[in-house]
């Protein structure tokens, strides 16, 4: 997936570029191409099928007020929003999607228009400001391979209509994670999603709870810190009655991180970029409730969902994951304690989303 048998790189000989963008009407139509280098003969990047994506920044962080990933609108009008609506904005070109227009797509470039009128007016208030653009490479070989390539995406300014690369200063080293993980996705997505932390986020956002992580949320700064804390997946689903399962789980949660110190934040992080968050660029966010154990006794009895601010969310997810692992009722209690004093936590049991939206304008009202 990541190599030619030559050794070279699929992403140093096929990329993706986001070459123009414009904002009118309510519509962003932006265009996009492949470029294809030596090496790679057996290919043809007209043969990509790529997925764009389009989240909506809110306020002036770096995170989405409306994620290209959700779904916010009965679009097949059956009474329920559910998994057989179409994604916000998101969609494989040439798909028919309520928003998304492919325009033109031939000979390895591609045009696409974007509907962005169903928030037209958190545009006019300034809530959204900046969209991020993004496209998924899916390129498969003859062999039905889907190629390791790398997914491009860059910030538009919607008031100044043209792109605002400088919006935000890199978070994370994408060569550091590549450290481990040789090329991002390939062992827990599919390989055309490399290459930019951004494009996990347009998915990964603040707004959903962890799912398979307990007490986290599906942000990527919660979803990679408790990953990598040794956090284990669907705790709920495991049968500690069988020990094999029970054994499986146990090895799990001692796994260590292969850097140790310091170097845990440095291994992913740029530069003086893995301190507490700065709460007018990020947003707050929901984790998820703690799951009911088959098989299995613990300390750590019912937690519910909450809402929280971005420290308790990204940094905290460390920290509750060693307490998770570890049964530390205690210290996870003292740990909430101390993010509700420091800051918020929120219940979030009953009308979580509802409850969100206010937090939203609450908070990011504080920075106007």
């Amino acid at each position: 997936m990541i190599y030619t048998a030559d050794g070279l790189r699929y992403s140093d000989a096929i990329s993706v570029t986001i070459d123009s963008a414009s904002f009118s009407k309510d519509v962003l139509t932006f265009k996009f191409s492949g470029h294809q280098g030596d090496g790679v003969d057996e290919l043809d990047v007209a043969t990509i099928t790529p997925t764009v994506l389009v989240g909506l920044y809110g306020w002036d962080t770096k995170d989405f007020a409306i994620g290209p990933h959700e779904r916010l609108f009965d679009d097949n009008k059956d009474g329920a929003i559910d998994s057989k609506d179409s994604r916000n904005l998101e969609a494989e070109a040439g798909e028919e999607h309520p928003r998304i227009t492919t325009v033109s797509a031939a000979g390895g470039k591609w045009e696409v228009a974007a509907d962005l009128s169903a928030w037209s007016d958190l545009i006019v208030t300034g809530t959204v400001k900046r969209v991020e653009i993004a496209v998924i490479p899916t390129l498969v070989d003859a062999n039905g391979a889907t190629l390791a390539l790398d997914a491009p995406s860059r910030t538009f300014d919607l008031g100044a209509n043209k792109f605002a690369d400088d919006f935000f200063s890199p978070i994370v080293k994408v060569e550091g994670c590549e450290t481990c993980h040789d090329a991002l996705a390939t062992n827990y997505h599919t390989p055309d999603r490399g290459g930019n932390v951004v494009v996990c986020r347009l998915c990964h956002i603040t707004k959903s709870g962890g799912s398979h992580l307990e007490m986290q949320s599906r942000s990527i700064d919660s979803y990679a810190h408790s990953i990598h804390s040794g956090q284990a997946f669907d705790v709920g689903s495991i049968d500690f009655t069988d020990p094999v399962q029970a054994l499986h789980y146990d090895e799990h949660i001692e796994f260590p991180y292969p850097m140790h110190g310091i170097t845990n934040c440095e291994s992913c992080h740029e530069a003086d970029a893995y301190n507490v968050p700065d709460q007018s660029k990020s947003l707050p966010g929901l984790l998820s409730k703690s799951s009911e154990l088959s098989g299995r006794d613990r300390k750590i009895g019912t937690v519910a969902s909450f809402i929280t601010g971005p420290a308790s969310r990204a940094c905290g997810a460390c920290h509750r994951a060693a307490m998770i692992n570890e049964d530390a009722a205690s210290e996870l209690l003292a740990f909430n304690q101390h993010a509700k004093q420091g800051g918020y936590l929120i219940d979030a049991t009953k009308g979580a989303s509802d409850i969100l939206t206010s937090v939203f304008d609450q908070i990011m009202g504080m920075f106007k």
